[in-house]
């Protein structure tokens, strides 16, 4: 890792510029010859700047929240609509002592979903066959 690297991961993930200390409003900047900066809040006006290379794994993290949400919001859904409820479980398939198949899959009125590794994707799967619609 070069120095600048190194540097770079040293430095704060945010800052925080202090430009309106008295809270008087942007219309009251003159020009930024007065501000500072922190590593962390001071003021409840103070602006908060990312380091830039921190932006694509926020998105991302932004990203997985979003589908997070929308799964729950499918599932709270499907529990509404569905007329005997809606299970989520976790098993592992056995068969003459040896475990062929494991992983959580969703039930609702008569239907069985795919066993899937994860239970986002048991519920990726269960919205792509379109259940409870």
């Amino acid at each position: 890792m070069t120095d600048d690297l190194k540097q770079l991961h040293a430095a704060p993930k945010t800052i925080y510029l202090q430009v309106d200390p008295e809270g008087v409003g942007p219309s009251e900047w003159d020009t930024l010859d007065g501000a500072t900066w922190c590593a962390e809040q001071i003021n409840d006006n103070d602006v908060c700047y990312v380091r830039s290379d921190r932006i694509e794994q926020l998105e991302a993290e932004r990203d997985e929240l979003k589908a997070d949400a929308t799964r729950l919001n499918y599932i709270e859904q499907l529990a509404e609509r569905s007329r005997s409820g809606v299970t989520i479980d976790y098993a592992k398939y056995v068969e003459d002592g040896r475990v062929l198949e494991r992983g959580y899959r969703i039930s609702w009125f008569h239907h069985l979903g795919d066993r899937e590794k994860t239970l986002r994707k048991a519920i990726d799967t269960a919205i792509a066959k379109g259940g409870a619609r």
